[in-house]
């Protein structure tokens, strides 16, 4: 259980099965995420659904009926496209790829790429080693080592380095170059034209032969229904002019967007971090006031908007309430809604603090379909309605009844399951607690979900233990389930977010149940009274944290601080660990700081005839331990030692340098980790992501029976700069898996989990 990468915490841990997720996995997208795209067409029979085998989620497709047509054989599963095509995620060791079906369930691309296109113009893109343009019989039109993008129009940009620069091209769907790569920048085509960024930072309008139309003094922004957004440095104002160079609206904005359907979303505010949004036409008169702080066109003449708060301009436009109004300016509802969706077939999904459900064009809602308890989205396609909810996935007939719906299930050796359930106090409050079912015994498992429910939702009100309930922070609850032997292990875990600070806060507990007398466990159960534990785990502590802030180079305020005293622990197989939560030992950059306490260093604190160590499977069978019976294991920890050094760095400029041949001789040929970060390598640099290692520690490690395959157990630092962001220090614990070719004396890096 990782203390250390807080920030899956945002995802408010509805998935209890956490399985291994490598680097290259991080790129991956996730089948929650995907479900929600739009599809392209109404004329849909197969919907993505799920089961849970070995507390896995598999996924497949059901008919409108809830009967599973594609059996639930994939990792994840993208809705259909209108050419009947879907996208489907297989899990394969440390990464996931994506294929293509069709709805007879039969692969037209296989999955073995990282990354797949929707379809656009007939084809798609997708990409393992190199690029790849398929058409949609899963035949290859192009392949190519250049950088691809989507088509438009058409045509696609594609990008190829020449020396030290990046130029852009264009491509058709043949794959052959329609316009060489000259451009330092280039947009997507659109009515056969496309800005772009000369070689003397000149923005120009092209056409589709790559000749320039016209050549502008201003920076352009955008182009839409021949009139582009232009930008006057002078003025630090936005305008916009014809592709004549034609002033049409004066450069008065700090914000404008493209003309849609005659009328263009722009802020009237003198500095750019105040709002005042309002509508106007192509002639700049305003047909909704500059007086809100959000406008976004919803389709069919209408407008979902946000009323301007002095208080709340600085918010995120999800927190913040909405009306709908019309392309006359005539406000058709209150201010209701958080969220207000795009028109579809007549029906507009609004979301109010508990409900969702369809309203029409007017404002009026739809009594005649169904609405659900929750923040999210509806749409009718087919013949069903699907909402996507809390990070929930229902699907109901049209009157209402239930077809299918996402749950959330951990089952657990002994028969049982933890079941999650759903718990809403207000907008800005989401809590996920656990409910137990099928223990063997009724009044233990009462007992047991009575407290976990005040554990998580509070005795009095639900609020207590979430936050105060009120409109100015954002709340997200709750929790990851892993059982050892007759141990059962709550991670409770949240994400408080106050509107308008830089971040939030996020916080956990851990919960330690015994399955089979109901006995929740505590720190101090794990020690033998009087063996004075606390002062002997603290200098254990003072010495660690004094070691890896000298390691990272942190300064703090809490230096002195080394007690468990309000700390958290985690019980694993190996270790005691002892977590600290950000700000209390760091600063909040390092989340939450955890040191590693082997058993075997602690052992005769430990209460080993006691109930808390009697419930739960360990091995204190160590490297330490096993250097007193075989000075061999010395030897082999400095050999592995060694091979993590070499992989560590040679992997860190392999990034930088998109050269995977530096680290290729620390590998095993064709294992997963060779497979998976030959791609990662190329996908970072292409997103321009530059790495440096920090620093690393070699925890433990153990073999099997004849030392060749060895489990190492590794914490890395690693210094990740994001393009136009400073280096950001993150933690990551892997488990590598290094085997031993004898011919060649070499211990070699095959695989990674975390």
């Amino acid at each position: 259980m990782n203390k250390k990468l807080f920030t899956i915490l945002l995802s408010a841990c509805l998935m209890f099965t956490c399985y291994s997720i490598s680097m290259a996995q991080q790129q991956a997208v996730s089948a929650q995420e995907s479900i929600s795209n739009e599809p392209n067409s109404s004329d849909i029979c197969l919907y993505p659904a799920y089961i849970i085998k070995n507390n896995n989620q598999k996924w497949g497709y059901i008919d409108k009926n809830g009967t599973f047509v594609i059996q639930p054989s994939f990792d994840g599963a993208d809705t259909f496209q209108s050419n009947g095509l879907a996208k489907v995620y297989i899990k394969n060791a440390d990464k996931v790829n994506q294929g293509i079906i069709n709805e007879s369930g039969k692969f037209i691309l296989q999955p073995i790429y990282n990354y797949i296109s929707d379809f656009s113009d007939g084809v798609t893109i997708a990409k393992s080693d190199k690029y790849g343009i398929f058409n949609e019989e899963g035949k290859i039109i192009f392949e190519t080592n250049l950088f691809i993008y989507n088509f438009s129009d058409g045509l696609d940009t594609f990008s190829q380095e020449e020396g030290k620069k990046t130029l852009y091209g264009y491509i058709n769907k043949d794959g052959e170059i329609v316009i060489k790569p000259q451009f330092k920048y280039a947009r997507d085509f659109e009515n056969g034209k496309a800005i772009v960024t000369t070689n003397d930072d000149k923005n120009a309008i092209i056409d589709k032969t790559g000749k320039i139309i016209k050549t502008f003094d201003y920076k352009i922004d955008a182009i839409s229904q021949d009139i582009a957004v232009f930008y006057d440095k002078s003025k630090d104002k936005y305008g916009y002019i014809d592709l004549s160079g034609n002033i049409l609206i004066e450069a008065e904005y700090t914000e404008a967007n493209i003309f849609e359907d005659g009328y263009a979303v722009v802020n009237n505010a003198e500095e750019s971090y105040n709002k005042k949004i309002g509508l106007i036409d192509s002639k700049g008169k305003f047909i909704i006031e500059p007086k809100y702080n959000y406008i976004k066109r919803i389709g069919k003449g209408l407008y979902a908007v946000s009323f301007y708060d002095e208080d709340s301009f600085w918010v995120d436009e999800s927190y913040c309430k909405k009306a709908l109004f019309n392309i006359t300016g005539k406000q058709l509802t209150n201010f209701d809604y958080y969220n207000i969706a795009e028109v579809k077939d007549g029906l507009i999904s609004v979301s109010d603090t508990k409900k969702t459900y369809f309203i029409n064009t007017q404002g009026q809602k739809i009594t005649e379909l169904p609405e659900i308890d929750g923040y999210g989205t509806l749409k009718i396609e087919g013949d069903i309605v699907v909402g996507n909810f809390d990070n929930d996935i229902i699907y109901l007939s049209k009157d209402g009844k239930t077809i299918w719906k996402s749950e959330k299930v951990y089952s657990l050796d002994n028969g049982a399951k933890v079941i999650s359930k759903k718990y809403r106090n207000g907008r800005f409050v989401l809590m996920n607690y656990p409910v137990i079912e099928n223990l063997s015994e009724k009044s233990i498992q009462d007992t047991l979900n009575k407290k976990l429910e005040e554990l998580f939702k509070g005795p009095d009100d639900g609020s207590k233990n979430v936050s105060e309930e009120d409109e100015d922070t954002d709340v997200v609850v709750g929790y990851n389930v892993e059982q050892n032997k007759d141990l059962l292990i709550l991670n409770r875990n949240g994400y408080d977010y106050p509107l308008g600070a830089a971040h939030g806060m996020p916080y956990q507990e851990d919960y330690y149940i015994n399955l089979k007398n109901g006995k929740f466990y505590k720190y101090e159960d794990l020690f033998k009274k009087n063996s004075n534990y606390t002062k002997k785990i603290n200098n254990i502590l003072k010495k660690k944290i004094t070691e890896w802030k000298k390691a990272e180079g942190i300064t703090y305020l809490s230096d002195d601080n080394y007690s468990t005293e309000g700390s958290g622990f985690v019980i694993t197989k190996d270790s005691l660990q002892i977590y600290y939560t950000p700000y209390e030992i760091a600063p909040y950059c390092e989340g939450f700081p955890t040191f590693d306490i082997p058993y075997y260093e602690i052992l005769d604190l430990i209460d080993t005839n006691g109930e808390f160590w009697k419930s739960f499977n360990k091995n204190i069978n160590t490297k330490k331990q096993m250097y007193n019976k075989d000075s061999s294991v010395k030897v082999i920890n400095d050999y592995i030692e060694k091979s993590i050094s070499n992989y560590e760095n040679s992997m860190i400029q392999a990034i930088n340098k998109n050269n995977f041949s530096l680290v290729q001789p620390y590998l095993v040929q064709g294992s997963n980790l060779y497979n998976s970060q030959k791609l990662l390598i190329t996908n970072l640099y292409k997103k321009g992501i530059k790495e440096k290692v920090v620093g690393y520690t070699v925890n433990d490690f153990g073999w099997n029976m004849d030392r060749t395959e060895f489990k190492v157990y590794v914490n890395e630092k690693i210094a990740i700069k994001y393009p136009g962001k400073e280096f950001q220090t993150k933690q990551f614990s892997w488990v590598y898996t290094v085997k031993y070719f004898k011919d060649k004396n070499k211990y070699l890096l095959s695989d990674i989990e975390k």
